[in-house]
């Protein structure tokens, strides 16, 4: 064993190359000092300690292509733009990188055959960067890249390669930070994890595809405070996304890709903050279901989803004013938007078939949902509780087995339902309250229409255009006013009022 204690405060250039199991100390002193040590073999250690302004420490352990490790390299080093690189091979080896200051640089690579092996890396101050990267020539498994800084204007940056069980955290505090995290041709067990806070920070983490791939993917972003953006990407098997936001104007959007199962959850509370999550793929003949699940409380937000797998997809928004928008191309899709509050809009599009339904619950005043579908046996429920209200349910082609169910409990609330072709439909509305609004059209053979009001003042409207097709309305209260239609052949009509003054219109034809 050989230990080299060296300290100087002038300038200084020094260079080692050592057999395996050493123990090297350097402490340098001063401005503008330059230390490069290089150690063969295994079980060797080194620490560099620098103190002082524009220093650089360059350390270098094991024999590239080879599988023995075992190293630990310390880096420490205090002032102003001072630069650290360290380069290790082989399994089970440990790197340590510590900098205060400004406009620091920290490099770490773990290369070929990294089992077992570890990054940490820690900065504090503004304008510095760090980046780490394990496995980028070679097989690893089981290794842990961590990044920690406390300042702005930071980056930060890991790359893992070819990696299973890897795991890469990353947290930032202060303003205008970015952190990025990287797992490449990953094979199983992969994890990201992201966290920063303050403002005007930026998150991207990506997982990208490998022919291999078996075990759980992970992404979790964590991020606290105003003007943050948080971006994950993910592709391959047996995905994860989770999306967490505290404060105003921010922004997360999820990517998922390939194939299935997936799983997207994205939480923010504040104002003015919008979440987006995407799906576009799933294996051929597959039929495990993703899922994507938002959940916004505040104001002023924005949610939007679209998947092209089959999925259930889970909105949720409490305050004024938000948004919600879902979009899905898939069988057996599922999805179900609530909202609590004010001046709130919540859009359902399926564009599928076979036992897909739309869920849309709102609960208070001048709310918006909408439900639009295309496809075949697809059930539809949309609740209101409130004032000023309106749903609208469309079906756009000639598909059949369709429910649809629209049930508002308030004032001055509209309804709207159309069926534009098919057979064996179902439609029903349910309004009370008074000075509601109900309109109901279906086209089509052998379909059944609903429609029961509750109230004053109210109206409904409702035609049927095609054969064997039933109809029932009631209306329960005063002045209330009724136009019906039916066109085709047997035809069926039930029509029930009770109340003073109400009024009637009815229409029927047959060829």
């Amino acid at each position: 064993m050989k230990k080299i204690i060296l300290s100087f405060s002038a300038l200084l250039s020094v260079a080692f190359t050592f057999a395996q199991n050493n123990v090297i100390d350097v402490n340098q002193t001063g401005k503008g000092n330059e230390t490069e040590i290089s150690q063969k073999g295994v079980n060797n250690t080194l620490t560099i300690v620098q103190e002082g302004n524009y220093n650089s420490a360059r350390a270098e352990q094991g024999i590239e292509n080879e599988t023995m490790g075992n190293g630990i390299i310390r880096q420490i080093q205090t002032g102003d733009q001072n630069k650290a690189y360290t380069i290790e091979q082989g399994d089970f080896n440990e790197v340590y990188q510590n900098q205060l200051g400004t406009s620091n640089n920290a490099e770490a690579e773990i290369g070929n055959y990294s089992l077992e092996s570890r990054i940490e890396q820690t900065q504090i101050g503004n304008n510095n960067m760090v980046v780490a990267s394990i496995g980028k020539n070679g097989y690893g498994a089981n290794s842990t890249i961590t990044q920690s800084q406390n300042g702005n204007y930071n980056i930060a940056q890991a790359n893992q390669f070819l990696t299973e069980g890897g795991q890469i955290i990353q947290d930032q505090q202060g303003v205008l930070n970015n952190a990025i995290a990287t797992q490449e041709e990953g094979f199983a067990q992969n994890s990201i994890f992201q966290e920063q806070i303050g403002l005007g920070n930026t998150l991207i983490a990506d997982q990208l595809s490998s022919n291999f791939s078996l075990g759980e993917r992970k992404i979790t972003q964590f991020q606290n405070g105003n003007y943050n953006i948080a971006t994950a990407i993910q592709y391959d098997t047996y995905r994860r996304i989770e999306q967490s936001q505290t404060g105003e104007y921010n922004q997360a959007f999820a990517y998922q890709g390939i194939t299935t199962p997936t799983i997207i959850r994205q939480y923010q509370n504040g104002i003015g903050n919008i979440a987006q999550a995407f799906n576009d793929g799933m294996p051929e003949g597959g039929a495990i279901s993703g899922s994507i699940s938002q959940n916004q409380i505040g104001e002023s937000n924005y949610a939007y989803t679209n998947m092209e797998i089959r999925s259930y997809v889970n909105q949720r928004q409490e305050g004024i004013g938000n948004e919600a928008f879902t979009t899905v191309y898939s069988f057996n899709a599922q999805i179900s938007q609530r909202q609590t509050g004010n001046y709130n809009k919540s859009t359902a599009t399926i564009y599928g078939e076979y036992e897909s339904s739309v869920e849309q619950y709102q609960e208070g005043t001048f709310n918006k949902g909408e439900a639009l579908i295309e496809g075949e046996g697809i059930k539809s429920v949309q609740t209101q509780t409130g004032e000023g209200n309106s749903v609208i349910a469309t079906v756009n082609n000639w598909g059949a087995a369709h429910e649809m169910t629209s049930t508002q409990n308030g004032f001055l609330n509209t309804v709207e339902q159309t069926l534009d072709g098919g057979h064996l439909n179902t439609v029903i509305a349910t309004q009370n309250g008074e000075q509601n609004f109900l309109s109901q059209l279906q086209q089509g053979k052998e379909n059944k229409m609903v429609s029961v009001q509750d109230g004053s003042f109210n109206h409904t409207s409702a035609t049927q255009i095609g054969d064997i097709n039933t109809m029932s309305t009631i209306q329960i209260g005063s002045t209330n006013s009724l136009t019906v239609s039916q066109n085709g052949n047997s035809l069926s009509m039930i029509i029930l009022q009770q109340g003073e003054g109400n009024n009637s219109i009815i229409s029927q034809s047959s060829n």
